[in-house]
């Protein structure tokens, strides 16, 4: 008979043994649980990883961005503040020669670019908050 039960998969208990083997069925179904959630959380962690690798990848695109952008940045700065013949010397230069402005180039800009500065120009500088930074 156990012959015959055990062939078709079948565990025959008694009244004695029917607690051990409940408990060791639920042992059973426990691991295979286990086992399903530790599938799973290998599967999430390889997952989670190749997001991480994307997000990496995502943000040195951006840094490589950011400084071609800087770089432009400061090329274009140097274009207009820098040289003899820059911009901002320039601008200020036909300003002296009589044009008609109500804002002026702010001192340090000035400074940067080479431009000579009257003494006039300095002491309003000093008076007035430099909010017309020409950025």
């Amino acid at each position: 008979l156990y012959r015959e039960a055990y062939d078709r998969h079948i565990i025959l208990v008694s009244p004695t043994t029917l607690l051990a083997t409940l408990r060791t069925v639920e042992n059973i179904w426990r691991y295979e649980k286990q086992n399903k959630n530790a599938e799973r959380i290998a599967k999430e962690a390889g997952a989670l990883h190749d997001q991480f690798v994307l997000l990496l990848e995502s943000l040195d695109a951006i840094g490589n961005s950011l400084n071609k952008t800087q770089e432009a940045y400061s090329k274009a700065r140097d274009r207009l503040q820098t040289g003899r013949g820059n911009l901002v010397k320039r601008v200020d230069d036909i300003r002296r020669l009589g044009a008609k402005t109500k804002k002026t180039i702010a001192g340090h800009l000035l400074e940067d670019a080479g431009a000579e500065i009257e003494s006039e120009e300095l002491l309003l500088d000093v008076d007035q908050p430099d909010d017309v930074s020409g950025r």
